[in-house]
């Protein structure tokens, strides 16, 4: 769908070329001139015309940088009137062309007052000048500060700490360097960053106030991130009598509480940026709902058939009920083992808006009540509301793929005391999501103004206001009543989208059955999060051609940024006059999945996949079809955390541009405060990282899409050291490509049986090129040396074909690709570059030797004569939950495990393992002559529950090849980090890499409490399997090669098979238990009816 050039091209004025080459690299900067005449006004670089205007130009310059071949060109120009403006320019290629970027303006914007240096800087309080020991500067550069002028400081001794606005940066070095600095050509200005500018006026209003004002708790952003700069502040503070109250290892966030005299002197401080009140904790901020925002149709079906099968997501809250019936199926995984405190109810009815799956009362299931795992983490564990776990490291523990949860999404209810500002605290938000790439939704608040949690005031974040939408699917008469609104102090759109305020039926945590009505934005941020949900669902299973189809959906979700553009480029927009809903108290409208879902086919989607630096612009071509009623387009990207000095918390700054066919153009935002749909023309926003393009009725054809970087002044994809670059989320909907597209749907077979057919799927998406009907082929050969064959694949609907491939022979190596002709003469291919690259398959089965789901006795025991454990030996039983262990199987349909002790208890410590080692042992297999053979389970292992002595014990899986006389280690769990925490994971390994392949094969798994902490182990679904390449027809079980094949000994052998359990009696492939059947006898009979080539 998208073809994309990189390019810099004028963002202001009419870009003019040069002839000639590019010289080798600038040493210095190439003259500039000024030419003028009765019209125009022309500057000249090295005597090449690279610029002209109607202003009166004055005050040109040029700046150079060695080993480089940018040219920065700045002037001033002015109009008729008189009235002056600054302009600059970038050059790449030595001063032969020139992009120009203007006007520009040199305020620096702090919260403490903007101003011009040049002009004059603001008084500072008694007290809060910066003194002798200072060595924080702020410096304003001439233009966006490239990387070479951050070399320039770099080499005086400067240390770039933070940016600004408007060219500037906060900056460390000593006097000396400071008076280098001020010398260099790229450098406007040098001043001190005085302890005034580093407090927020509610802090300087504390200083000031009269009388004895004792001590307060404050928020302090140091420098640097870790814990050097905190340690220091953290001396100071204990030497001057002060309480160090949290610090954050990882991030930069500190707090602790001051007298105004030790405020005085940490604000001083080399290491302090930045110092607001804490303010405290804060606090806590369904099926027609699932209607409302697209998950289901008319009849409560869900859209496409998503209802979150596969999704993992984490709700961050006061308590859960986990023993709530709606919260059994799976029960909750809680983050860090704590369920919080249920004298705060307000975390089991936001668990509930998402996952609640309550069959007997489906009034109140959740947005994906199919969700594979809800985690719960509550939220005192967190350092913003006084815990000890940054939100940095809980977020990295969620996503971490070695880990228990891999949640894809989080929905946070609760939140810090309600400000207006963008605080040290928003600034920990939009770093903690810039570290870790997670989904998170945040509650704007209630009160009904702009005072907001500052959580959601992070750029980084997805915020949720309220509408009151009355209990009815009609919109037409929802309005807004309490919520918490925007914009943002720096103008930017906030919320970024809205759901229902009230009215929202629910679980909650009075009883095992309770139920409530829940409301404020705290309800309807969860119901966002969890459309979230379905939108990863609907990402992992193919619906987006192209993407997804990984293992998992957690493995194929998509990036967060990406995710948050796909929601608000398909919201529903409610029109802004309609009951005081505006721009800042809908923010980009309500969540529709079910909007999203139709658009698929239609959408051009870059998942962070494209990069721009400084003065660069991304190009995309898309074409929109006759008669298509709305196209959108959003750029969302991924932001560094903000000053919070400064008055504005964007960093870079990336611009969208879109041009109609006819030239028309549309800048991100323009017109978007006051109308659902675009204005042309306008100006690049500066403001925002979220920026909209909506176009009613728009004009057919082929558009272009420009994602320009106006402004890159600090990395933002740190896979690529040593440049300023920036990934972006671009989303279009309402268009095509020009030409068709195709990709997979499914994952494409490696492993081809010989007796088996093998089906393939594909989806083949028109353009404004149509597709000729039964064109779509699959093209195959048997291997490389032979011809390639063409089969007519068949369409299933919606873009979506397929075919089967001829079954193989085992000395085969098949190969095959895709292709399908446009009906104006293109062809599309899958790989786009076959017949070179194409797919390959080798010819196999997996067979296998042993399956058990333990729902029988097929021989294991559960003892060793070494076993020495008090309490928690192995037994096959049914397991009653716990804390740690597990309350069901995992076979499908099953009830048995092999587990240690089923029995829950009292309590989580009764029959866990103590004292000693338990171990289970398989019985003897045969893995002899199995090619590729595989030993596979299904294990739970639990040794960080409770508060003695967690992570402190290992769990052992042991095989042996001689019938137990030795033993060799295959996995070891623990005693820490990941699988620790309660829930089924699979394992498997080959057992080649152990030990030699034998018919004496046993399995062993070993769990051990020696240091009396809670150890619960299970195992389930284990098999020996093996690769092979079978030929023999599958009636012919005794293998006779005589005439006639098939006879009565095969159904005796059959008999034989299924008697003894033996895999191949799995005739039907079930893997709901029992695995063995009569459909497996009906089976055997229609093969045998179908006879043997």
């Amino acid at each position: 769908m998208r073809t994309n050039h990189v390019h810099v091209r004028s963002m202001i004025a009419a870009l003019v070329m040069a002839c000639g080459t590019t010289a080798a690299l600038a040493q210095r900067a190439p003259s500039v001139g000024v030419t003028t005449s009765k019209e125009l006004s022309a500057i000249t670089l090295g005597g090449r015309l690279v610029y002209n205007t109607s202003g009166l130009v004055s005050n040109p310059r040029a700046i150079g940088f060695e080993g480089s071949p940018r040219v920065i060109v700045t002037w001033n120009e002015s109009d008729r009137a008189g009235a002056v403006q600054s302009f600059y320019g970038l050059s790449l290629d030595g001063g032969r062309t020139l992009a120009v970027s203007g006007p520009t303006t040199h305020l620096v914007r702090l919260v403490y007052s903007e101003f011009d240096p040049l002009q004059g800087e603001p008084a500072i309080a008694p007290g809060l000048e910066a003194g002798p020991g200072n060595r924080m500067y702020l410096v304003q550069f001439v233009a966006p500060p490239m990387e070479e002028m951050q070399a320039q400081l770099d080499r005086e001794g400067a240390r770039i700490q933070r940016f600004l606005t408007d060219h500037t940066h906060v900056v460390a070095m000593d006097p000396v360097a400071a008076a280098k600095v001020r010398s260099l050509p790229s450098v406007r200005w040098v001043g001190a960053y005085h302890p005034a500018y580093r407090l927020s006026p509610e802090v300087r209003a504390w200083l000031a106030s009269p009388g004895d004002a004792g001590s307060q708790r404050f928020s302090i952003e140091c420098f640097e991130r870790g814990m050097r700069d905190q340690q220091a502040v953290s001396d100071l503070v204990r030497r001057l009598g002060g309480i160090v109250e949290v610090t954050t290892p990882d991030q930069f966030r500190m707090e602790a509480t001051l007298t105004r005299e030790q405020l005085l002197a940490v604000a001083a401080m080399n290491e302090v940026n930045y110092i607001d009140p804490w303010g405290g904790p804060g606090g806590t901020d369904m099926n027609i709902i699932r209607q409302l925002h697209g998950a289901t149709d008319s009849s409560g079906n869900p859209v496409g058939g998503f209802s979150g099968q596969g999704v993992r997501g984490e709700v961050i809250d006061t308590e859960v009920r986990v023993s709530h019936t709606a919260f059994q199926s799976p029960p909750v995984l809680l983050h860090r083992n704590s369920a919080g405190d249920s004298g705060s109810p307000h975390g089991s009815s936001c668990y509930g808006i998402i996952f609640a799956d309550w069959p007997s009362n489906p009034n109140y299931n959740g947005m994906v009540t199919s969700a594979e795992q809800g985690i719960f983490l509550h939220y005192a564990v967190a350092s913003q509301f006084g815990g000890q776990a940054t939100r940095l490291t809980l977020n990295t523990e969620a996503t971490n793929p070695a880990g228990p949860y891999w949640s894809s999404f989080q929905s946070s209810s609760v939140g810090n005391t309600q400000v207006t500002a963008y605080t040290t605290i928003s600034a920990e938000v939009d770093d903690y999501l810039f570290k870790v790439d997670y989904l998170s939704c945040q509650s704007q608040s209630n009160t009904g103004n702009m005072n907001s949690r500052p959580q959601a005031w992070a750029k980084n974040i997805v915020s949720v206001g309220g509408v009151e939408w009355r209990g009815t699917l009609n919109k037409a008469d929802d309005f807004w009543s309490s919520a918490s609104f925007g914009p943002a102090a720096d103008q930017r759109v906030k919320p970024d989208l809205t759901s229902c305020y009230g009215d929202i039926p629910t679980t909650s945590n009075a009883s095992n059955s309770g139920t409530t009505t829940f409301g404020g934005t705290s309800g309807a941020t969860p119901i966002t999060a969890g459309n979230f949900g379905i939108l990863t669902q609907m990402w992992h299973e193919g619906a987006f051609a192209g993407f997804g189809g990984a293992s998992s959906v957690f493995v194929s979700r998509p990036r967060a940024m990406t995710a948050k553009a796909m929601m608000i480029n398909t919201a529903y927009r409610y029109p802004l006059t309609q009951g005081g809903l505006t721009r800042a108290k809908q923010g980009w409208g309500l969540s529709d999945v079910g909007n999203l879902y139709s658009l698929r086919n239609k959408m051009l989607i870059v998942n962070e996949t494209d990069l721009v630096t400084n003065g660069q612009t991304r190009s995309y071509q898309v074409c929109i079809a006759p008669n298509e009623p709305v196209a959108s387009f959003t750029l969302c990207y991924i932001d560094p955390q903000g000053n919070p000095s400064a008055a504005q918390a964007r960093i870079n700054d990336l611009s969208l541009r879109v041009t109609s066919p006819g030239g028309t153009v549309y800048r991100g935002n323009s017109g978007l405060v006051a109308n659902n749909y675009s204005t042309s023309g306008g100006v690049f926003d500066t403001r925002d990282t979220v920026e909209n393009v909506f176009i009613q009725n728009p004009e057919s054809g082929n558009w272009t899409v420009d994602v320009v970087a106006t402004s890159v002044v600090q990395d933002a994809y740190l896979a690529t050291p040593g440049v300023n670059d920036v990934p972006f989320a671009l989303v279009a909907s309402g268009v095509l490509s020009q030409r068709p597209t195709m990709s997979t749907a499914g994952a494409m077979p490696t492993m081809i049986s010989p007796t088996t057919p093998t089906t393939v799927s594909i989806r083949v998406v028109p353009g404004c090129e149509g597709v000729i009907a039964g064109s779509v082929t699959l093209v195959h050969r048997s291997s490389p040396s032979s011809p390639f064959t063409n089969i007519t694949m068949t369409s299933m609907g919606d873009g979506l074909y397929t075919a089967t491939l001829p079954l193989p022979v085992c000395t085969d190596s098949p190969q095959f690709f895709f292709s399908a002709a446009g009906d104006q003469g293109s062809v599309v291919l899958l790989p786009s570059n076959a017949p070179t690259t194409v797919y390959s398959a080798t010819v196999a089965d997996v067979v296998y030797r042993f399956q058990d789901d333990f729902e029988q006795d097929r021989g294991w025991s559960g003892q060793d004569p070494s076993d020495n454990a008090v309490t928690g030996r192995w037994t096959r039983n049914i397991p009653q939950g716990t804390e740690a262990q597990p309350a069901a199987d995992h076979t499908t349909n099953g009830n048995m495990c092999w587990v240690t002790d089923f029995r829950a208890g009292q309590q989580v410590s009764d029959y866990d393992v103590d004292g000693g080692k338990t171990t289970l042992i398989s019985p003897v297999m045969d893995a002899s002559n199995l090619n590729e053979a595989t030993i596979s389970y299904w294990r739970w292992y639990s040794n960080g529950v409770g508060p003695l002595n967690p992570n402190t014990n290992v769990f052992l899986v042991q095989i042996s090849n001689n019938a137990g006389l030795s033993w060799h280690t295959a996995e070891t769990v623990g005693p820490s980090g990941a699988n620790t925490e309660p829930g089924w994971r699979f394992h498997s390994f080959r057992v080649a890499d152990f030990v030699t392949p034998t018919n004496q094969v046993q399995v062993r798994f070993i769990a051990a409490d020696y240091t009396d902490s809670i150890v619960e182990a299970a195992v389930d679904d284990f098999a020996l399997s093996g690769v092979e390449c079978r030929t023999q027809c599958y009636a012919n079980c005794d293998g006779s090669t005589g005439i006639p094949k098939l006879t009565a000994n095969d159904f005796q052998c059959f008999l034989g098979k299924f008697a003894a359990g033996d895999p191949y009696a799995n005739c039907d492939g079930s893997t709901v238990s029992p695995v063995l059947t009569a459909n497996d006898f009906q089976c055997f009979l229609t093969h045998f009816a179908n006879g043997c080539p």
